[in-house]
């Protein structure tokens, strides 16, 4: 798999969807942090970098104090995963031995050849910029409140669609752009804990 299919998957970090039933269709947008819910989710990921690209499964398993992130191929084998904790970053993947650094940032830097937001992309899964001066544009819907655009750190991020959850609403379709790499997420199932 070439270095940006690694890359690809790490940024696939996005997305969620799982309806629970009963909830009315205009559920206020979810008003999750991630630094104060755990949360679950499965989907499905494309990605394009130029003229490569790829599509496959992911599942990210994220707590407050730590992250592992599976990349699995369409028919559900592991290609990589990525695994965070107070020590630092670690990606595992089948080429080479295990690679660590301090952050995600560095860690993708290294092992793909250039810097993925990944602390970024724990906030916008949620439907929420980031904390901090990065974002340049924030659009809602008048109506329900939900993010609609985002530029944030340079990339450009768009939601196509909400699913309502017992939470509220969280993000189904996700697409990212930054430059020549496109990143589009589907999330089919949701399971948050506060």
């Amino acid at each position: 798999m070439p270095r940006w299919g690694i890359a690809l998957a790490l940024v696939l970090l996005v997305g969620a969807c799982a309806t629970a039933p009963g909830v009315p269709p205009d559920r206020a947008p979810a008003t999750l942090a991630p630094d104060r819910v755990r949360f679950e989710l499965n989907g499905r990921i494309g990605v394009q970098n130029g003229d490569e690209g790829m599509s496959g499964l992911l599942r990210w398993l994220h707590a407050p104090e730590a992250d592992e992130l599976w990349f699995s191929s369409p028919l559900g084998s592991t290609v990589a995963m990525l695994v965070r904790d107070e020590t630092g970053v670690e990606l595992v993947s089948g080429r080479g031995p295990p690679r660590r650094a301090a952050n995600a940032e560095v860690l993708t830097r290294e092992a793909l050849g250039w810097d993925l937001p990944l602390s970024g992309l724990e906030y916008w899964i949620l439907g929420r910029p980031a904390p901090g001066p990065g974002a340049e544009r924030i659009e809602r819907d008048a109506a329900s409140g939900r993010l609609v655009r985002l530029v944030q750190d340079g990339w450009r991020i768009e939601y196509r669609r909400y699913l309502d959850t017992e939470g509220g609403a969280l993000p189904a379709l996700i697409n990212l752009e930054d430059g020549s790499l496109q990143i589009r997420l589907a999330v089919d199932r949701w399971d948050v804990q506060r």
